[in-house]
């Protein structure tokens, strides 16, 4: 969930504030990234987080 919204809040960043090119272009690549892992590299739902070592 952090990686879906910080992906969001770069490319808002990167179109809101002027940006060279190159840099919106890089953004979009790493969306495209970001999808293709979660494609691939799906989540485990059978692992157990170990909530001990948070609190």
């Amino acid at each position: 969930m952090y990686k879906f919204l910080n992906t969001i809040i770069d490319d808002l960043f990167a179109f809101v504030i002027k940006t060279p090119i190159l840099h919106q272009l890089s953004v979009f690549r790493d969306d495209v990234i970001f999808l293709y892992q979660r494609w691939v590299y799906p989540v485990d739902k059978t692992h157990v987080n170990d909530v001990r070592f948070w609190r």
